[in-house]
């Protein structure tokens, strides 16, 4: 043990040595490596910018208020099973790194479902203004008056485009490109041909209608059912990390079992860090296929 925590001081001695050689171009010179590059990009530091795109302020005020109340938490759990101060440090510091890259996939998915609702809900207001019999520009310009940010800039940015160019095709092609959802390119046919013959199908009308109705309710009840999920994964993770704690305690002082040792300290810190990774894992499956297609 005595030679462990040696050998981590002098690890901290020499990183500490090494960054106060490092002059402005050596640093530069690090943040070059493509490892150093990835931790940045997932640090607070790399977030921030993408957080504030999807309309929130992290602050770091925030931040620090966070990182206080989870690293509390996380280390006065971790020592009461490890009872080992650098394994604690360790996973405290590595949660704390990370709460950035949680906040951002947490918020990205609900940015994803908010879109997902607007969209759908565009379509159908779409379909409605297309039944009154209004002209392909003046139902792009009524919808942006109800929709909701981001798409109502959007949806203005588009019918700007086209008074300005005339070009109405690409400029529902490039609003496309921002929102990728077959029930929206299935709506753009319909303008298009609107627009081109000043009729309107009402096959394809009805068609549209009947699969956004179907995609709301589809998509209403996979929403209850993740969040239900959602629900019991963390409550799960909760009850596994309570039942190490419980477990710890019971057989501290038993005679037939050691839990003192290296090893099984070690073995607890290897613990932490698998449910640290579980919850990023979780996190990242959400954020990456949580989507309507």
């Amino acid at each position: 043990m005595n030679m462990m925590k040696g050998a981590f001081l002098l690890l901290a001695l020499v990183w500490v040595g090494t960054f106060v050689r490092f002059e402005q171009e050596d640093f530069r010179r690090l943040l070059r490596y493509k490892p150093v590059r990835r931790l940045l990009d997932i640090s607070y530091f790399g977030l921030v910018g993408k957080i504030r795109i999807l309309g929130q302020d992290y602050s770091w005020r925030r931040y620090l208020n966070q990182a206080a109340v989870m690293g509390t938490l996380t280390g006065l759990l971790c020592y009461a099973t490890v009872e080992h101060l650098v394994y604690t440090l360790i996973i405290a510091a590595l949660l704390i790194f990370f709460l950035p890259l949680l906040f951002y996939l947490n918020l990205k998915r609900l940015a994803q479902e908010k879109t997902e609702k607007e969209v759908l809900t565009y379509v159908s207001t779409a379909i409605m203004y297309i039944r009154e019999d209004k002209n392909s520009l003046r139902i792009l310009r009524d919808c942006a008056l109800v929709a909701e940010l981001p798409l109502r800039t959007d949806l203005e940015r588009c019918v700007q485009r086209i008074e300005d160019s005339s070009d109405f095709s690409g400029a529902l092609d490039e609003l496309e490109q921002h929102y990728p959802y077959a029930q929206l390119r299935n709506l753009h046919l319909l303008l298009k041909g609107k627009k081109l013959s000043g009729g309107r199908n009402e096959q394809l009308i009805d068609y549209l209608f009947t699969n956004t109705e179907e995609s709301e309710l589809l998509i209403n009840d996979y929403r209850q059912k993740k969040a239900a999920s959602r629900s019991v994964f963390y409550f799960m993770l909760v009850l596994n990390l309570l039942a190490a704690l419980i477990l710890k305690k019971m057989f501290h002082s038993s005679a037939y079992v050691n839990l003192s040792t290296a090893g099984f300290r070690f073995c607890l810190f290897l613990f932490y860090l698998f449910n640290l990774a579980t919850v990023l894992g979780y996190e990242l499956r959400c954020s990456r296929n949580d989507k309507l297609d």
